[in-house]
């Protein structure tokens, strides 16, 4: 069956979703040879909220990244969540010492459309890569999303939507996401776990949106 869909693949190849081109060279079939090329392997520093002591992203949602970062949050490419939370790991080692690794979850509602929460794939690639611990710290509770609404809306997100579970928590934390659009996510999720005793927390996602 590999064999036919790679046969497939050559004869009737599926467009790039960055440019167009032939998705020639891409196991997802997403994206062609030269966008694979322009994926980074480094980390930038980007505007983040004041809760965090630094925020880095890897690209801008606009560029070929945010397409697999697209694929990974909305279609059938759990293997793209997998490879992208690797290679965001990949770019961390050696940025910054913290005690876990932290996804910002998605809530239960979601999670369950979904059938995953791409927030805890992205940071178990993360922790893997980097041979920190993952720690499930954080639950959200039920809301209306953030996708699609305006940056004033998104910047109401409440601490409330967030909990955090029981128990000791690190000192340190590096905040896990796919995308920093206005960074009121991350900040909701940082000052709920400062609030729990948790020192230090940086955050770290995959693309980002404006500055």
């Amino acid at each position: 069956m590999r064999l036919f869909t790679h046969a497939l693949d050559f004869i009737s190849p599926t467009p790039c979703q960055a440019c167009g081109r032939p998705a020639l060279g891409d196991p997802l079939g997403l994206l062609c040879r030269r966008c694979l090329k322009t994926l980074p392997e480094t980390i930038l520093r980007v505007t983040g909220p004041p809760s965090l002591a630094e925020t880095v992203s890897m690209s801008p949602y606009e560029a070929p990244l945010g397409v697999v970062v697209r694929a990974a949050k909305y279609g059938p490419h759990l293997g793209a969540a997998d490879a992208l939370g690797r290679r965001l790991g990949e770019a961390l080692c050696g940025w910054v010492d913290v005690d876990a690794v932290v996804p910002v979850p998605i809530p239960t509602t979601r999670r369950w459309r979904r059938g995953f929460c791409q927030g805890e794939r992205l940071a178990r690639g993360v922790a893997a890569a980097t041979g920190l611990p993952q720690r499930l710290l954080l639950t959200r509770r039920p809301g209306r999303t953030q996708v699609g609404q305006r940056a004033a809306a998104r910047r109401r997100l409440p601490v409330s939507a967030f909990s955090v579970c029981e128990g000791p928590v690190p000192e340190r934390v590096l905040l896990v996401d796919d995308v920093r659009t206005t960074g009121a996510t991350l900040d909701a999720a940082a000052r709920a776990l400062l609030r729990r005793g948790v020192r230090h927390i940086w955050g770290a996602t995959l693309c980002f949106q404006g500055q």
